[in-house]
């Protein structure tokens, strides 16, 4: 519902919203996690904040679709 929430908002005002993924990849296996980054960062285009708990998961799944990012990490 998200997803198509955020297509409506970029096709009515020209650009895509800010989407914050909050430690949703607990809950998704490696391969829906990959789908669902590589959709949004391909398809939709925002900017995207990710939270979780391992941030080398998600560096790997970015160098895999080769969308360039930035990461920070409080310890």
């Amino acid at each position: 519902m998200k997803l198509a929430e955020a297509e409506m908002l970029k096709s009515a005002k020209g650009f895509a919203p800010l989407l914050l993924l909050d430690d949703v990849f607990e809950k998704l296996d490696e391969t829906r996690m990959f789908q669902l980054l590589d959709y949004i960062a391909k398809t939709l285009r925002p900017q995207l904040f990710i939270t979780d708990t391992h941030p080398d998961r998600v560096k790997q799944i970015f160098h895999q679709i080769a969308i360039p990012f930035q990461s920070c990490h409080l310890q």
